[in-house]
């Protein structure tokens, strides 16, 4: 959805984001177009494009590479949960702290519930006990 908001004209991503029962927040819509020329995370989304087989993704290699305590959100009601538990796995390769999670909500769900989105950036920051809407991947497979 990050790529919409950049690429594609503003009456496109509004009626994309209707269709998915999200709100537009025209502040956020804004900053998100003054990044665009941001190359660092260009490089992170062509690297994590969404669009290859499922079978073609490499995360084993490019989570090897990832040293950083990496707190993976998956959108519960778009994203694969196996998807997501795997790739939170591979992420501990790099660093053992990190961490998938998943929230009851459609992808781009930090658009439709900032609050939350926050609260889980503090807590995950802070090393704080993630809030309740965040669901710990490893812990539900157990």
């Amino acid at each position: 959805m990050n790529w919409v908001m950049v690429h594609l004209p503003r009456s496109v991503h509004v009626w994309l984001a209707a269709k998915l029962g999200m709100t537009v927040i025209e502040a956020l819509y804004e900053d998100m177009q003054a990044v665009d020329s941001c190359v660092v995370g260009k490089v992170v989304m062509h690297e994590l494009v969404e669009f290859v087989r499922v079978e073609d993704r490499n995360w084993r290699d490019l989570s090897e590479g990832v040293r950083a305590r990496t707190c993976l959100v998956a959108g519960g009601l778009d994203d694969d949960e196996n998807d997501s538990w795997e790739r939170g796995e591979q992420l501990k390769i790099g660093n053992s702290e990190s961490e998938a999670f998943k929230v009851e909500r459609r992808h781009a769900w930090n658009i439709q519930d900032p609050g939350l989105f926050v609260s889980g950036i503090r807590s995950w920051m802070q090393r704080c006990a993630m809030p309740d809407e965040y669901v710990n991947l490893e812990k539900k497979r157990v």
